[in-house]
């Protein structure tokens, strides 16, 4: 008999299949999971193949990512050697863009899995990555249908748990969380992700056609105004592939986004949460812009990470994406701080340092990197959200006349759609 966690397996399962990839006959499918003790990720792993089999796909292949073994590769391999990517990994990845595979990321993070390691081994193993598959990224973003999931590990249970004595428990508790974030508990999870699909089209539609030349955050500690490029789009709960097909690039997701303009971003703004990044915990930290870029920055906890993340290269100085959330939205209610992106940028508004999204700009997807910089939006190898939001943001839309609408007030939506 399946028990009830099963079922709910199964359920999440489907709704990866069918809302995040939007799997239809004759897709390709690439599932990257992340391999641990547990072995509901891999019963998980083989109901996504499952499912995705039912909906019609040609093929599933499956990826099974072990951090361990970047960990192992940062301990023990010669320095020298750490900027080595192999060319045929490179070109596996063009193959796979290049036959238009769908892929699905089901990743588990440890927040602090690499707190032990050499820091800036770390970082460059992750540039060097970063560097030789830069040409596929836009493609893999911008063309092929891609969703990105999370499923607990242990260490990551640990420490959003920490107060449970049991760390069998702890991981059991976080499966639950996710299910909760993810509507797996609604009795039909599918159709009430397409009603909430819904409701931010509605939203993202109704801020595409205002087409307000800046944004202002203030709140406690933040004093930020984010101009956006003429010709912005918003974007959110779903995107079309080139086929019709639409597809929802995170599970969960409660955001709306756009691409903000590289050179009008001023003022300050403080993180409203912690943010983890590369395995290490950034904590009580801000930023201060000047026409865009990176001038100033503080942190109580995690400042070198900062840093290295900012030189990751210029365009890691300015913003890629800026975001609105309602603090009302599920994830935000649930009280719990995941030290997980995934999740906590669904909890708040956030930014993001590094590379803008083409699809968020009209005619982007068809611009090269030359042609979206003039148009405003920024180019880099590496893009980090880091939440902003509370219940005391307010946020404005500024006219092209210089006069404010609220957007936002408290943390909630100022206007009806």
């Amino acid at each position: 008999m399946t028990s009830i966690f099963e079922q709910n397996l199964k359920k999440y399962a489907d709704l990866l299949v069918k809302i995040g990839v939007g799997i239809r006959e004759g897709d390709l499918l690439q599932v990257t999971a992340t391999v641990t003790d547990d072995p509901n990720i891999r019963k998980l792993t083989h109901y996504v193949v499952e499912s995705a089999y039912e909906a019609g796909a040609k093929y599933v292949d499956v990826v099974w990512n072990d951090p361990m073994t970047t960990k192992l590769r940062v301990q023990h391999a010669h320095e020298d050697s750490l900027d080595y990517v192999p060319s045929w990994m490179v070109k596996r990845l063009e193959e796979l863009v290049d036959s238009g595979v769908a892929r699905l990321g089901i990743g588990g993070n440890d927040p602090a899995f690499f707190a032990d390691v050499d820091r800036a081994k770390v970082t460059q193993v992750t540039r060097a990555t970063r560097s030789a598959i830069k040409h596929v990224i836009p493609i893999a973003i911008n063309v092929n249908k891609w969703s990105g999931s999370a499923v607990p590990v242990q260490g990551w249970a640990d420490k959003v748990f920490a107060e449970v004595d049991s760390p069998t428990e702890r991981r059991a508790k976080l499966w639950d969380a996710i299910f909760a974030a993810t509507r797996v508990y609604e009795d039909d999870p599918v159709s009430a992700w397409q009603a909430h699909i819904q409701d931010i089209v509605r939203r993202r539609s109704y801020l595409t056609e205002k087409q307000y030349a800046a944004l202002h955050f203030s709140g406690e500690g933040t004093d930020l105004t984010v101009g956006l490029p003429q010709g912005h789009l918003w974007q959110g709960g779903v995107l079309e592939h080139g086929s019709g097909d639409l597809f929802t690039p995170n599970i969960p997701t409660e955001e709306i986004f756009t691409t903000p303009h590289r050179e009008r971003i001023n003022g300050t703004v403080k993180a409203s949460k912690p943010l983890s990044y590369q395995g290490q915990i950034i904590d009580n930290f801000s930023f201060t812009f000047r026409d865009g870029r990176v001038v100033d920055f503080s942190a109580e906890q995690g400042a070198e990470v900062i840093q290295d993340l900012i030189d990751t290269d210029d365009g890691a100085k300015y913003l890629g994406e800026v975001a609105l959330v309602p603090y009302s939205s599920p994830i935000s209610q649930s009280g719990i701080l995941f030290y997980n992106t995934l999740f906590d940028e669904n909890a708040a508004s956030h930014i993001a340092l590094g590379r803008a999204y083409a699809l968020a700009l009209e005619g982007g997807t068809d611009m090269n990197d030359e042609q979206l910089i003039e148009a405003g939006a920024n180019i880099s190898q590496t893009h980090v959200d880091f939440m902003i939001g509370s219940a005391s943001m307010n946020v404005d839309g500024v006219t092209i006349d210089g006069s404010r609408e609220p957007l936002m007030h408290d943390g909630e939506w100022a206007f009806e759609v």
